[in-house]
C-alpha cells in the first residue's frame, strides 16, 4: 500500500465512524492561546534586544580550559552530548 492509499484508507475509516476534528473546551483554548502569546511576545522582545544580547555574549570571558571542562563533565555524565555538557558549564 502506498502512502496516499494508506491515508485514504485511514480517513475512510475515521469518516465511517463519524469521527470529527476535536476542539478542546474554552479553558484549554484560552490557556493555549496565552501560551502562544507568551511565545510571540518573547520573540518580539528578544528581537528588539538581539544586538545587545550578541554583544554581551561576545564580551563574556570564557575559561581558557573549556575543552578540559567539557571532557570532565562528560566523564561524570557520559550520556550527555558535548553540547549539553557545554550548556551546563556556561
Amino acid at each position: 500500500m502506498q502512502s496516499r492509499q494508506l491515508v485514504d484508507f485511514v480517513e475512510a475509516g475515521i469518516a465511517a465512524y463519524g469521527i470529527t476534528k476535536v476542539v478542546p473546551d474554552d479553558d484549554v483554548l484560552e490557556s493555549h492561546a496565552r501560551h502562544h502569546l507568551e511565545s510571540k511576545f518573547s520573540s518580539e522582545l528578544l528581537a528588539r534586544h538581539a544586538a545587545a544580547i550578541a554583544e554581551r555574549a561576545a564580551a563574556t570571558k570564557l575559561p581558557p580550559d573549556l575543552l578540559v571542562r567539557v571532557v570532565e563533565v562528560l566523564s561524570v555524565d557520559p550520556a550527555l552530548s558535548w553540547d549539553q555538557a557545554l550548556a551546563r558549564l556556561v
